[in-house]
């Protein structure tokens, strides 16, 4: 796998668990990532976060 294939991987995870173990997983692919695209994903999850704790309210 390249970076960019994780990267996108990580864009199309469907909840927060999901890209979270993705993360996890393959966490020297997050770390080779720019700052920029990393912060973009942590923002992703927040979002994820935030949809989900709104919809199992």
């Amino acid at each position: 796998m390249q970076i960019i294939e994780f990267y996108y991987m990580c864009l199309f995870t469907e909840t927060s668990s999901e890209l979270l173990s993705l993360v996890k997983k393959n966490k020297w692919y997050f770390n080779k990532l720019k700052l920029e695209a990393q912060e973009q994903l942590r923002r992703l999850y927040k979002i994820y976060r935030k949809n989900e704790e709104e919809l199992y309210k």
